[in-house]
């Protein structure tokens, strides 16, 4: 019933603010982003869509493409597009809105970081390793920029590991591994389960490294 109400006033508000202030105004702006948010609360996805689309369009008509409002539309409509499985439409929203967040605000804002980080867990999700991995060493190097926790910081960082290992790339992984263990046990505990999970990552990319060595080793003699 909550819902319900709220999404009737919004749809009220929208439509006295269409024919006060006309379709362009930035306050009717808010109201159509407004109802879309209210309507993705409810999941009505296709629904929230095309005002999504909507809204980005006339920020982008009246603002500019590389404004911090339209950057903020074009990531909302990439995240409803991702959550929707259109996974192709998301990924050139999330590129889109980069672009416009690296124009408006700069490449190590805290905003920029964090669509780079939605590109990079669609680009993992899809097996895209050689893509998702630049873009979560750009996390690395903005972890202060971004002012996460150290459980987001870590959570990234255990997606980096498993993204080298997929591409054979232990050594490189077992040093980050090394990295979140020392991260993990400072802000956590040394006995804490983040340290504990970090432990077995590192032991298990270890085994990686060592049987490499090992095989290296093995060819070399026998040459």
């Amino acid at each position: 019933g909550q819902f319900v109400e709220a999404e009737r006033m919004a749809r009220d508000a929208l439509e006295i603010r269409r024919q006060v202030l006309g379709e362009e105004h930035p306050l009717t702006n808010n109201s159509l982003n407004n109802l879309a948010g209210i309507l993705m609360d409810q999941h009505k996805l296709s629904e929230a869509e095309p005002l999504m689309k909507r809204a980005l369009a006339v920020c982008e008509k009246t603002l500019g493409a590389a404004h911090p409002h339209t950057a903020t539309r074009l990531h909302n409509l990439a995240t409803l597009l991702e959550d929707q499985g259109k996974t192709g439409e998301a990924k050139d929203m999330y590129r889109r809105a980069l672009e416009a967040r690296e124009k408006a605000v700069g490449g190590e804002h805290r905003d920029t970081l964090s669509t780079a980080a939605y590109l990079a867990e669609v680009h993992y999700k899809e097996g895209e390793y050689p893509l998702a991995e630049p873009l979560y060493k750009r996390c690395m190097v903005g972890r202060t920029t971004m002012a996460s926790s150290d459980t987001q910081h870590l959570a990234l960082m255990s997606k980096l590991i498993m993204t080298l290992h997929k591409q054979g790339k232990n050594e490189e992984a077992f040093k980050y591994s090394e990295e979140a263990l020392e991260i993990a046990s400072k802000a956590q505990g040394a006995a804490s389960e983040e340290a504990a999970q970090f432990t077995k990552l590192k032991a298990a990319i270890g085994s990686h490294v060592k049987a490499a060595a090992s095989a290296a080793a093995r060819s070399s003699s026998s040459t």
